[in-house]
């Protein structure tokens, strides 16, 4: 991990392989209703005393604007012991990792600077964009990882330590 940019703080990162428990959904508010199905899962198993490294990742699927009715949809990984087995309506998945991303942290919900990230990394001398298929077509968008998001679910923030995010964008060297 490195720090390239002292304006924006970006820090380039290589994500490793992961085994993860996913939920998704489409329609009105799917954030809420992921994020709802996976702190209950968290908080149910104590996935904190499980699996202390444990991270949460979401992410649009599709984007906004790509169906025709407006609606949007989101998916959640919440990344779970490689043996555990995993109570519907969870769907165990594995990413393969070896992936970069170029990274800013934000404080919830300063979703406005993923157009600053994106900006950054167009107009990066070293990097540029690594979109997959389905990511250029707007079926999956960027990373957003919920920082020590295993922990609080378990034993609760203060209210002005939470929020803290990291977004992501995959990237690649030019």
């Amino acid at each position: 991990m490195s720090n390239i940019s002292n304006e924006l703080n970006v820090r380039i990162v290589l994500l490793p392989p992961m085994t993860v428990a996913s939920y998704h959904c489409i329609g009105d508010d799917p954030e809420e209703q992921v994020f709802g199905v996976m702190t209950d899962f968290a908080q149910k198993i104590r996935l904190y005393e499980i699996k202390p490294d444990a991270r949460m990742f979401g992410f649009n699927r599709p984007n906004p604007g790509v169906l025709e009715d407006g609606t949007h949809g989101y998916e959640v990984w919440v990344t779970v012991p490689e043996d555990m087995k995993l109570p519907e309506p969870l769907v165990k998945k594995h990413y393969d990792g070896g992936r970069l991303y170029a990274v800013l942290s934000i404080r919830f919900p300063e979703f406005q600077l993923w157009g600053d990230l994106i900006n950054w990394v167009n107009n990066s001398e070293q990097y540029e964009t690594d979109y997959t298929e389905e990511e250029l077509a707007g079926q999956i968008g960027g990373f957003e990882e919920e920082l020590n998001w295993a922990y609080g679910t378990l034993n609760g923030w203060p209210e002005e330590t939470s929020g803290q995010i990291d977004i992501m964008v995959p990237i690649k060297k030019r």
